[in-house]
């Protein structure tokens, strides 16, 4: 029943009994709604707890050199935006959160080369050291500058596990990742999305 939909009543001796009437119908109706959001809020994570789940952005403030050709490097991210619980390490470049659920990951690499060309770029989310996701692979040939990203959900199980980004390239000389102070270039960021 929509609240706008009240009786249209005419003076009389009926018409206390009429409002009467329709205002129980107004509470049923709103009492259904009440117990249908109890019933859907007792499942849900509460938003304030997603709210206040740890979340950062870090990035490369500078070039990355001395990587290896055909193989996965380890990106550093040296530089944060934010990291809202301090789980972020720069020195190693690890996610590592303290909170138990199902995290939005994000990554992007930028690779550059001062000779050669690529053969490919490969941008990896690893979890406690192994592949968890590959995020884009990148048949870059031709290019002596190329960019790969994406997102993923990877669940965290909020004490041991940590995050790191590797990136994987078989061509080119002198290449390094790119970073700069803006922090747009070679970044990773992540969020809790809902609480285990």
């Amino acid at each position: 029943m929509k609240l706008d939909n009240e009786p249209r009543l005419a003076p009389g001796p009926g018409l206390f009994a009429s409002l009467i009437d329709w205002a129980r119908s107004v509470a049923r109706s709103v009492n259904a709604l009440y117990d249908a959001i109890g019933s859907i809020r007792a499942g849900a994570t509460p938003i304030g707890d997603v709210l206040d789940g740890p979340a950062f952005a870090a990035y490369r403030n500078g070039n990355q050199t001395g990587l290896a050709l055909g193989a996965f490097n380890d990106v550093l991210f040296d530089a944060e935006h934010f990291d809202t619980a301090g789980a972020f390490n720069t020195t190693t470049g690890r996610f590592t959160p303290l909170v138990a659920g199902y995290y939005q990951i994000n990554a992007a690499v930028t690779l550059e080369a001062t000779g050669g060309v690529f053969g490919n770029l490969q941008v990896q989310i690893n979890k406690n050291g192994g592949a968890a996701k590959r995020l884009e692979v990148s048949v870059a040939s031709n290019a002596t500058a190329w960019e790969a990203g994406g997102g993923t959900l990877i669940q965290m199980n909020g004490t041991t596990d940590y995050l790191t980004v590797t990136c994987y390239n078989s061509g080119g000389t002198g290449v390094y990742y790119s970073g700069n102070a803006a922090g747009t270039t070679t970044h990773f960021s992540g969020f809790l999305a809902r609480r285990a």
